[in-house]
């Protein structure tokens, strides 16, 4: 997941509840743990980058940046 993903992700629940403290909304969990997969991803080299066509739909990978392609990652750093 890029970490543009995850901070939509993070938003959302995070405007789903925003007139609650965290501690109190249901998905406190979900926010904890985006917030601290989003710290992780940043402090890691993206693995790849991917294109997308105007639709959203991914069109081509690379292995160096490219235009405006989105950065990919691994899960927890492996390859």
């Amino acid at each position: 997941m890029s970490i543009e993903a995850m901070k939509q992700a993070l938003k959302a629940l995070e405007h789903s509840h925003a007139n609650e403290p965290i501690w109190k909304t249901p998905h406190r969990e979900a926010i904890i743990t985006l917030r601290q997969a989003i710290e992780q991803a940043k402090m890691q080299e993206p693995v790849a980058w991917m294109g997308v066509d105007a639709e959203g739909n991914p069109n081509k990978f690379r292995l160096d940046k490219f235009g405006s392609g989105i950065p990919l990652y691994t899960k927890d750093g492996d390859l």
